[in-house]
């Protein structure tokens, strides 16, 4: 991992929101986030085809003061000194440092392990996600 950025400090360290941090500020699915008019959401630039909120645009539209609160991550929070180790999907593509649509197409081939249901939740294991991850690759 020498000389890699992780995508999370680059984030932070340009004070960027990804779209789907956004959304769960606002209690929203990103699909909800995206069908908003432009003119309805805080400044962003886009990247390829996700758009990444200017942090200040964020706090101003949600009025929040203040300093900035930590970046939102489940995966990375020890919450109580536990780390969680089922993750929603989400966390799950966020953990091997995917999006979420690329972690679809490694569970749709086999490569990454499919979740657990759990009631109306669908569970993506933390250890078996390390176990397949290990074995992408080589």
């Amino acid at each position: 991992m020498d000389g890699l950025v992780d995508p999370q400090q680059l984030l932070e360290r340009f004070g960027l929101v990804t779209e789907g941090d956004f959304a769960a500020m606002l209690g929203v699915t990103r699909g909800t986030l995206r069908n908003r008019p432009y003119s309805q959401l805080p400044e962003f630039v886009k990247v390829g085809r996700r758009k990444l909120f200017k942090e200040a645009s964020v706090r101003e539209y949600l009025g929040v003061t203040g300093p900035a609160p930590p970046p939102r991550s489940s995966v990375t929070k020890v919450e109580g000194g536990i780390q969680p180790r089922g993750l929603n999907k989400e966390e799950a593509a966020r953990y091997v440092g995917l999006d979420p649509r690329t972690f679809d197409l490694l569970v749709d081939r086999g490569q990454m392990p499919v979740a657990t249901r759990i009631g109306n939740r669908e569970v993506w294991d933390r250890l078996k996600l390390d176990a397949a991850f290990s074995l992408i690759g080589g």
